[in-house]
């Protein structure tokens, strides 16, 4: 792939440094992920077939190859790699048979087929405790057979009545119906299988699990009872998060069912290695793409230059609760935010860039639109420059980098806008 780069000539292009590029980590940068009796996932280049990630491993994902940055997830289902198998209830399951699944694997998947007696086709894994008032997401990959359309569902013990959503399983795949107590719901096809996503807040606390059921048709209510004509679906790689949005799954060891957990994608780098004095005088250029809004309880950062904690620092984030990006500093623990900078789309990329001028002033453009600025940031005791992270590991970005490019100086506002609009963003 040819990387398109910033109209940046002469003295400037030799001292721009191409920080990510996609399937490229520069050495500079410093990526940690701690995981323990679990393993992280990856879309392979192929965009169809997943991977296994070991820890501290860049993960380059999808056919994009752009860098994936995640929060520390949990996935509370045991028995994550193969639903419908052991571990699993079923209920109107005739069989459930080993399949390749979507790593390739002759046995990493799950072909179940329905009974033609029962009156409900569905299995739901061990349950878990799960807390009121919270956001859960579950996601399972699915491929399907003679049945084309699924269902999520959470027990009305726990989730109220509504807490349900349908997929559709052909063409690109559609959403059907879904319960009124259901905030997100996706669906995604990735090679031969779908990538079926949904969220719902607890109105209770209990011990219990989602439900994936089979359905004869996408308008089918909450836990449909028909008679079954024995239909086929694949299934691998079931996850349930407690969060906003679903992760990439994160999976146990194989034959080790357990609840198994990722930690937050750490990069990061001093910014004396970029030869970015401690007044954080520099340009950031950067080309990603965001796959959800915000959380109502965190922003998503997306870049932050600061002094080892989060009371002086520069930053741009996606603000909590939405898709408006902003940047702004934070000085002595008094923050302050320039005009918004725009709206991004969930899951469609976008380019922005941040230059700080060392004397307390930060500009930044989005899209290439005008810069906007703000004053009184912090101009001495800055070292570290973080990519979708704050210093604590909190408010994570949870999205993909395309391109990360850094200048050791502060681009004026025309040139600044200029540099992101010619911006790659694969």
């Amino acid at each position: 792939m040819v990387i398109a780069q910033p109209c940046l000539h002469g003295a400037l292009a030799e001292t721009a440094r191409t920080l990510v590029a996609p399937g490229r980590l520069h050495p500079a940068l410093a990526l940690a992920r701690s995981q323990t009796g679990s393993f992280a996932t990856v879309l392979g280049a192929d965009g169809a077939n997943w991977a296994e990630a070991g820890a501290n491993a860049a993960r380059f994902h999808g056919a994009s190859r752009r860098l994936l940055v995640e929060a520390a997830r949990t996935n509370l289902i045991a028995n994550a790699r193969t639903p419908f198998s052991a571990g699993w209830t079923n209920s109107g399951v005739a069989s459930a048979a080993a399949a390749a699944g979507p790593d390739g694997g002759a046995s990493s998947a799950i072909l179940a087929t329905e009974s033609t007696a029962a009156a409900n086709h569905w299995s739901v894994p061990a349950a878990f405790a799960v807390t009121s008032g919270q956001p859960y997401a579950t996601s399972v990959l699915v491929r399907p057979g003679t049945c084309t359309a699924l269902q999520i569902f959470w027990p009305s013990t726990v989730a109220g009545l509504e807490a349900w959503a349908n997929f559709v399983l052909t063409g690109a795949g559609s959403l059907g119906s879904a319960g009124t107590a259901v905030p997100r719901r996706t669906i995604r096809q990735v090679g031969a299988w779908y990538l079926c996503e949904m969220v719902a807040t607890m109105t209770a606390a209990g011990s219990a699990s989602p439900t994936i059921a089979f359905l004869q048709s996408a308008t089918d209510v909450r836990a449909p009872s028909f008679t079954g004509t024995g239909r086929t679906l694949t299934l691998a790689w079931a996850s349930c998060e407690q969060a906003a949005s679903a992760s990439t799954p994160v999976l146990p060891p194989a034959a080790t069912p357990a609840a198994s957990t990722r930690g937050a994608d750490l990069v990061n780098v001093p910014l004396s290695a970029l030869g970015i004095p401690p007044n954080g005088a520099c340009t950031l250029l950067w080309s990603g793409m965001l796959p959800q809004p915000a959380p109502t309880t965190a922003a998503q950062t997306i870049l932050t230059l600061d002094d080892g904690t989060n009371t002086n620092l520069y930053r741009v984030r996606n603000v909590a609760g939405g898709t408006s990006v902003v940047a702004g500093r934070v000085t002595a623990g008094a923050a302050a935010d320039a005009t918004a900078l725009g709206s991004m789309t969930p899951g469609s990329p976008f380019r922005l860039g941040l230059a700080i001028d060392g004397a307390g002033r930060v500009a930044a453009s989005f899209n290439g639109a005008a810069a906007v600025a703000v004053t009184g940031g912090p101009t001495a005791g800055l070292t570290t420059f973080r990519l979708g992270q704050t210093a604590t590991a909190a408010a994570a970005m949870c999205g993909e980098t395309a391109v990360l490019r850094a200048l050791p100086f502060a681009l004026g506002d025309a040139a600044l806008a200029a540099a992101v609009a010619s911006l790659a963003v694969p």
